[in-house]
């Protein structure tokens, strides 16, 4: 009877050090794949980095698009030059008078 106990014991202390380990292992594991450099958490920074990257490129995008019509307009649209004349430096035509309201 003394036998077959420690025997019991044996394996119950076996079974407990095989879960420990695992576990401990598997603690490991997971506090590796969330905290490391290739990580869950770096994954997410890096993430939101790229998402505002991408936000300010299209911005950016957009303002070059809207230089390059304003470029087109002054090289080929007499109406939008003379348009910029008169809004932007206050000129007129020969006998016309300008009236600036500030």
């Amino acid at each position: 009877m003394k036998k077959k106990n420690k025997v019991f014991r044996r394996h119950k202390v076996i079974k407990f050090l095989y879960t420990c380990s695992l576990g401990l292992v598997a603690a490991s594991s997971i506090y590796f794949l969330v905290f490391s450099n290739i990580g869950l958490v770096r994954y997410y920074n890096l993430k939101s980095e790229f998402d505002e990257k991408i936000t300010k490129f299209k911005i950016v995008e957009s303002e070059i698009r809207n230089i390059e019509k304003e470029v087109e307009g002054w090289r080929n649209d007499s109406f939008y030059v003379e348009k910029m004349a008169r809004e932007e430096l206050g000129m007129g035509h020969p006998n016309e008078i300008v009236y600036r309201i500030t």
